[in-house]
């Protein structure tokens, strides 16, 4: 190989040094772009968790408190509706007492009557 041969080697291996040289500094540049972007996004994601989880815990407060005024109703009805229950067996129990009272006392049936009609 002649002399201009080397030099024209030598040329082309020095553009591809300093293109990749090039390459790899752009590259880098990207790199730390990328990692500021996915900074940013980590710290917008961090955020949105944070108000997502406050605004669970307000609507799961909120149910709560729905879930146990509701139940509160619910136990005030039962005890109600239990209590005209007992009121109207009382009062069914009186009455039959009372009609009980007022009937004429059935005649003995002797053992053997009732053996009969069977």
């Amino acid at each position: 190989m002649d002399l201009q041969s080397w030099a024209a080697f030598a040329a082309i291996l020095a553009a591809l040094v300093a293109n990749f040289a090039m390459t790899s500094r752009k590259f880098d540049k990207l790199d730390t772009k990328i990692d500021g972007v996915e900074a940013r996004l980590d710290s917008k994601i961090d955020r949105l968790g944070s108000r997502l989880d406050s605004k669970i815990d307000g609507v799961e407060a909120k149910l709560d408190g729905k879930i146990d005024s509701v139940r509160n109703e619910l136990r005030d009805e039962m005890t109600a509706g239990f209590t005209r229950v007992d009121a109207r067996l009382a009062m069914i129990e009186q009455r039959t007492f009372d009609i009980s009272l007022r009937l004429p006392p059935a005649a003995p049936v002797a053992p053997a009557e009732v053996a009969r009609e069977a």
